[in-house]
């Protein structure tokens, strides 16, 4: 295989052999770290007069942005037919060295700093004078050739790869271009036109390219279709041109032969469009065209009420053609129509004249002042209705929308920022700056952008629709407000603001934020409850310790506080000048145990009865009874008024530790391990019903009837534990159990642990079977073989390679744990063949036989090579069909496309149910079976299965009836 790669040295060592050497790239193979894509390149000529040099072509060459280097050289190779002439080509800036120009072929690469064309970037090189020199007869379509080129980069250096390549014409001697047809005018809306290109020499087959030569005006298009094309028999091509519709708009068409900016080039004569006569008047608005919608935001307060306004000169309008060329005739006559307005200034004042002496409208073209509602959203219109020498023409202004007058607003409630009891109910309000205007859309929300850094996160408050934001619109005083609820949580803090709409014309801003509110801090709210505390040791409160609990062993005692809170469970003080009497009442279990008084009180300015230090009357012990259960102490007070109760229980628990063991963990109760250093680990913790301050001391264990063994842990109230033991091979028993500080020990249950370090043994029954089966004897020291089929330390087996499934293998023999004994694995399902049948096998210890094997020979009589699990036929569907499914096992030694049937018989009914499956080799699968001839009745059948291959033969006689019921 020849690679189609040309390193430059090559290129160069190629030209020098001759001037007219060509180069002809063939395709070759991507180099691996080429670009991806191959540079685009255009030629600015495309045609060429045979036997005349033609100078001045140039190549763009780009480099797509998505490829990975940059273009260091090209390579332009010359078609048969055409020529260079030597070293006349310039070179671009960044394929800035011209390294080989010949006859043939030219050159154009990187020197100096220059590193190439980068991706995104475009160079245009020179290339030298082009002469053709195969003769073009007028008579026939020009010859054409193909100019192909060879790229480097710098992925690719030194080797090169094939590039772009385009096509040229050789013309005939004499081929020039004239275009004709292109009016002096042209009034717009009128029909295109004809422009028609000739060649000069009446050759066919020539190819022209048609562009408009000047722009039109923004908004309006001018065209030619087709945009190309080629002479006929007479030299001569034509397209249809579309003039620009608006006036003043001027251009000529330029012809190319051959495409390109080309050498062969020739232009029309200038058109110029008018405007064609007036249809309708058409507005602008300060000097563009009027929009759809003109929103409104200036206004006009001429006594006591305020108008939308635009001032006078803004609008202007004039009579014009279908494009908004004004018209070429003069304005006699007119009126202008304010619709919802009036004109310059006066209310009453809803149409003026149009006239050029005398007129009430102001400057002709020119709309006066006008205004109209100042409510937000009104739409008013202005109409125009000019007559002028041989027309009379109306137009329409689009609508004009009252926008926001205000840039502004600020909230007026609340004044200053406070700290607000729970679920206050606040009325804020929200005042356009400077304006009374009514209607302007406002939405107030829950401030959460980043300039509302007050508001704490989640904040929970609602406006009067339930949500954190509420919308509506201002009033006659130009402000909108809700009731807002300020959130529960004390500490809580909100701002608001609020979004006004002010739609503008264009991309403007089409609303605005008002001044953040001033901030809310939630309070507490109003004595509503109280919160009854049980505490360990002497009390919670200023001065006191000791964590609440639910809990607490039969016949402790614990301390009573009682707390004033709001609706929320918010801490308030008793602000009464004088203490509150608190009344407590102890039930439950066994009377729910004694207090030590039934009376405490609120100090003046507290707000616990702990609050010693502010005067109130401090803890009450509260002895809880020894039965274990549930007891409840109740406190009740009137506050301002008010009645106010609150209640804790505490359940009395055994006051014994808990101690658990998590690893090793029991299996059906038995512990197993493959070393007699064990590692047990669990949690223990001391009682509920104690404080922190009880901790766990010792761990201890027993095995079978020993001592028990203390292990120092380190205290704590709650503990994970570990401890190593050394335990006999064989059977033993553990027990583990947890001391705490008040020498209260808790035990585990009594674990079975087995400790076997043996591997299993295996013996096969012999070394062939003609029943597709095979027994495996397994013997264990300790009675623990694993004997499940799937998952860790299975029992495995592969035959010929191939895994056995777990429902082809089943056990026979009991096993005794902690004695030595066998069982009988029994393997089936195995295919007619000679192969390796290799066993696993693995205690519960997790000590494995490894893969134990033998060869096997299975010699199955084709007529026992299929079986059925009739145990597990059931009665079901499929889709819409009904039948059985039943497991079906092919122990034969290739695979079998069988026939599958089912009898079924109730009495002296028999339905026949028919499946297809092609089952490989020593595999099962479950077959679906169904009548395709009645609908078989609901009832419980005896069924029978059987099978044949599609050759008749038969691998399996009936089945043993079994029933199933439909």
């Amino acid at each position: 295989m020849y690679i189609n790669k040309f390193s430059t040295g090559t290129i160069l060592a190629l030209l020098a052999m001759s001037g007219m050497l060509f180069l002809v790239p063939l395709a070759g193979p991507v180099h691996a770290s080429q670009n991806a894509s191959l540079p685009s390149t255009t030629a600015s000529i495309t045609a060429y007069i045979y036997n005349t040099g033609t100078a001045g072509t140039t190549l763009k060459i780009s480099n797509p942005i998505s490829n990975s280097y940059a273009i260091t050289s090209i390579t332009i190779f010359v078609p048969s037919g055409f020529a260079f002439t030597a070293s006349t080509g310039t070179a671009g800036t960044y394929l800035n060295d011209e390294s080989i120009a010949t006859i043939a072929a030219e050159t154009f690469t990187i020197s100096g700093g220059s590193a190439g064309i980068a991706p995104g970037f475009t160079d245009t090189v020179t290339l030298g004078t082009i002469t053709a020199s195969t003769a073009s007869p007028v008579a026939s379509p020009p010859p054409t050739a193909t100019f192909t080129t060879t790229v480097i980069d710098a992925g690719s250096s030194p080797a090169s790869y094939p590039g772009p390549s385009w096509t040229v014409y050789d013309v005939a001697t004499g081929t020039s271009i004239t275009v004709t047809g292109a009016p002096t005018t042209y009034t717009a809306g009128s029909s295109p036109v004809t422009i028609t290109a000739n060649d000069g020499t009446t050759q066919p087959g020539v190819p022209v390219t048609f562009k408009v030569t000047t722009a039109p005006a923004a908004g309006f298009t001018a065209t030619v279709t087709p945009s190309s094309g080629v002479t006929g028999t007479a030299g001569t091509v034509t397209t249809s041109f579309q003039p620009s519709n608006h006036a003043g708009d001027a251009t000529t068409i330029t012809g190319t032969i051959g495409g390109g900016s080309g050498a062969l080039t020739g232009q029309s004569g200038t058109t110029t469009t008018v405007a064609a006569a007036p249809s309708t008047v058409t507005f602008s608005l300060a000097s563009a065209a009027f929009p759809s919608t003109d929103y409104v935001t200036a206004s006009f307060t001429p006594a006591t009420v305020t108008y939308a306004n635009i001032a006078s000169g803004q609008i202007t309008y004039a009579a014009t053609d279908a494009y908004g060329n004004p018209a070429g005739g003069s304005v006699t006559s007119g009126t202008l129509t304010a619709a919802n307005g009036f004109f310059g200034g006066v209310t009453t004042t809803t149409t003026c004249t149009v006239i050029t002496n005398g007129a009430t409208c102001g400057s002709l073209g020119s709309v006066p002042q006008y205004s109209q509602s100042g409510a937000y959203g009104a739409i008013g219109q202005i109409s125009a209705t000019l007559t002028g020498t041989g027309f009379s023409v109306s137009g329409v202004t689009g609508f004009i929308q009252t926008s926001t007058f205000a840039t502004a607003a600020t909230f007026t409630y609340p004044v200053a920022a406070a700290t607000t009891p729970a679920d206050t109910a606040l009325d804020y309000k929200v005042q356009l700056t400077g304006s009374t205007q009514s209607g302007v859309p406002v939405k107030i929300e829950v401030c959460v952008h980043s300039a509302c850094a007050a508001t704490s996160a989640g904040y929970a408050g609602t406006f009067s629709n339930g949500l954190s934001t509420i919308s509506g619109v201002t009033n006659s005083s130009g402000s909108f407000g809700s009731v807002f609820t300020i959130s529960t949580k004390l500490g809580a803090e909100v701002e608001l603001n609020a979004s006004i709409s002010r739609p503008q014309n264009g991309a403007n801003p089409q609303s605005f934020y008002s001044a953040l509110s001033t901030p809310i801090t939630t309070g507490p709210g109003v004595a509503a409850a109280l919160a009854v505390y049980a505490v360990f040791l002497n009390g919670q409160g200023t001065g006191n310790s000791g964590p609440a609990t639910s809990f607490a062993t039969s016949g402790a005692t614990l301390y009573i506080d009682v707390v004033l809170t709001d609706a929320y469970g918010n801490v308030v003080t008793n602000t009464s000048p004088q203490q509150v009497q608190v009344n407590l009442a102890a039930s439950g279990v066994s009377g729910g145990g004694l207090l030590g008084v039934t009376q405490t009180y609120f100090s003046a300015g507290s707000s616990s009865t702990n609050d010693t230090a502010q005067g109130s009357f401090g803890p009450v012990a509260w002895t809880l009874p020894a039965t274990l259960g549930a007891s409840t102490v109740t406190a009740s007070a009137v506050i301002a008024g008010k009645a106010v109760t609150g209640s804790t229980t505490v359940t009395t628990i055994s006051p014994i530790p808990t101690i658990n063991v998590k690893s090793p963990l029991p299996v059906a109760g038995v512990i197993y391990s493959s070393t007699p250093f064990v590692t047990f680990s669990g949690k223990a913790n001391a009682s509920l019903g104690y404080p922190s301050t009880v901790t766990i001391t010792s761990i201890g264990y027993k095995v079978n009837s020993g001592h028990w063994t203390a292990s120092s842990v380190a205290a704590g109230n709650k503990i994970v534990w570990s401890v190593p033991v050394t335990l006999a091979t064989g059977l033993s028993t553990i027990q583990f159990n947890a001391t705490d500080s008040k020498s209260n020990v808790g035990l585990t249950s009594v674990y079975t642990v087995l400790v076997d370090s043996v591997a299993p043994t295996v013996t096969f029954a012999g070394t062939t079977s003609n029943t597709g089966c095979e027994a495996v004897t397994v013997t264990t020291a300790a009675g623990d073989l694993n004997e499940a089929t799937s998952g860790t330390g299975a029992f495995t087996a592969t035959f010929g390679g191939v895994a056995i499934p777990a429902a082809d293998i089943s056990f026979s023999g009991t096993q005794t744990l902690g004695t030595a004994g066998s069982v009988t694995a029994t393997i089936c399902g195995l295919t007619s063949q000679t192969a390796l049948l290799s066993v696993t096998a693995t205690t519960l210890t997790g000590v494995s036989s490894g893969a134990v094997s033998e060869t096997l020979t299975v010699t199955v009589p084709f007529a026992d090579s299929v079986t059925f699990t009739t145990g597990s036929a059931t009665w079901g569907q499929s889709g819409a069909a009904s039948g059985i499914f039943v497991p079906v096992t092919n122990s034969w030694n290739t695979a079998l496309q069988l026939t599958i049937y089912a009898t079924l018989k109730s009495g002296s009914s028999t339905y026949v149910l028919v499946g297809g499956e092609t089952i490989a080799a020593g595999q099962t699968s479950t077959v679906f079976l169904q009548d395709f001839l009645t609908t078989v009745p609901a009832g419980t059948y005896t069924v029978t299965f059987s099978s044949i291959t599609t050759s008749n033969t038969v691998p399996s006689a009936p089945t043993t009836a079994i029933s199933v019921t439909t």
